[in-house]
């Protein structure tokens, strides 16, 4: 009951009980037209609770960012007697809105409402309670406990300079590398002339007097590492962190989705709280890559350089390299280093709202020395 409901049953009890002091019918007769509209407040509202049906849609499950979504409410009552609103309380992320439908008998109430896309993220949209009211506003009756939905904001890719492979990495150089693996044997071949003597199969000449040298798998192209700091973005305010994040994300995807354009092997293993990995050459993939980012929580305090170091045992097939973070550190460049001394190329993107900070400049110039290219992404 509300306090205008509490005000009314105080109201014809006064009524009432003058009605019997006085003996006069005139205000009998309102005490009694209270009582009825009290009883026809409460009865239309409880009809109203039962007979009501809620859908709550997405009108996309997952969209880019920028890109346009809502949220779909519709509310069928069946309820013979009319009632008020049934006022709706969702919450988008951290805020809570409210919204009121009418329904008629005969004719359901619905609405779409626009939702937040501008951060690429994963964002529960909850429907916190249901309230139902009379005509009046004497009564209400609230429920709780309705079942959430999830909207994925993807990372948009955009236009990037591609990253270039190690002259190490290609050509012939690559395929002697290949040819000298003594860990992927493929066949037998019979010997040429120019094979290399320790390639022959010296136990099977003695055996059979006939040369047979090793053949070895086909070299594979070198892929593409990509590097992602999920830790902790420096930002002065949570709408700048947010930013940072989606600059982070988006430039990872648009890297990735240059290499596999071109149908270059792309590897990006993912160290934050949701651990994962991605690993393919094929651009329909891409929207994987997509979503495991959306759902990718950037709040651990994950060591950047110790990401990079892992990565370090597992490099030898990686022509190019590309890190993504949003800050410099002691650690971080040294380890950028000692990968690139490793032989492929290394690429820093360095995620930035200010372009040439005091302090980033000496781990630059650092980076720079050891053939590490650094460009700058401010978001947007």
């Amino acid at each position: 009951m509300t306090i205008r409901g509490m005000m009314f049953v105080l109201s014809g009890a006064l009524l009432a009980a003058l009605a019997a002091a006085l003996n006069v019918r005139m205000l009998s007769f309102l005490s009694a037209v209270i009582g009825v509209v009290l009883v026809y407040g409460l009865l239309s509202v409880w009809l109203a609770r039962k007979t009501t049906r809620l859908y709550v849609t997405l009108e996309e499950s997952q969209v880019l960012r920028g890109e346009q979504n809502a949220l779909r409410l519709k509310a069928v009552r069946r309820s013979f007697l009319p009632a008020g609103g049934v006022t709706i309380r969702w919450r988008d992320g951290e805020s809570a809105r409210e919204t009121v439908l009418w329904p008629g008998l005969k004719k359901a109430a619905q609405t779409s409402l626009p939702l937040n896309t501008a951060h690429v993220g994963t964002f529960e949209l909850q429907v916190e309670s249901v309230r139902w009211d009379d005509l009046y506003g004497l009564f209400s009756l609230r429920k709780r406990g309705f079942k959430s939905e999830e909207t994925l904001v993807l990372p948009r890719p955009f236009d990037i300079e591609k990253p270039t492979f190690s002259v190490s990495e290609e050509g012939i150089a690559a395929l002697k590398r290949a040819s000298e693996d003594y860990n992927a044997p493929d066949d037998l071949r019979a010997f040429q002339p120019g094979d290399a003597m320790k390639r022959v199969q010296w136990k099977h000449y003695a055996r059979r007097g006939e040369l047979l040298v090793r053949q070895y798998e086909s070299p594979m192209p070198p892929d593409t590492l990509i590097l992602l700091d999920c830790g902790k973005t420096r930002g002065a305010s949570p709408e700048l962190s947010a930013k940072l994040q989606d600059a982070l994300c988006e430039t990872a995807v648009a890297v990735a989705d240059l290499q596999m354009k071109d149908g270059q092997k792309v590897r990006m293993p993912l160290y934050g709280r949701e651990a994962n990995e991605f690993a393919s050459d094929r651009r329909d993939h891409l929207l994987i890559l997509q979503r495991m980012l959306a759902a990718q929580s950037f709040g651990t305090e994950e060591n950047f350089a110790r990401v990079v170091r892992e990565e370090m045992k597992r490099v030898r097939r990686s022509g190019a390299v590309v890190a993504l973070t949003t800050r410099f550190t002691a650690d971080v460049t040294d380890a950028l280093c000692d990968l690139r001394r490793l032989g492929p190329n290394v690429r820093c993107y360095l995620v930035t709202e200010q372009m040439e900070r005091e302090e980033d400049l000496p781990y630059i110039g650092q980076l720079q020395n050891h053939l590490v290219e650094v460009c700058y992404v401010t978001p947007a």
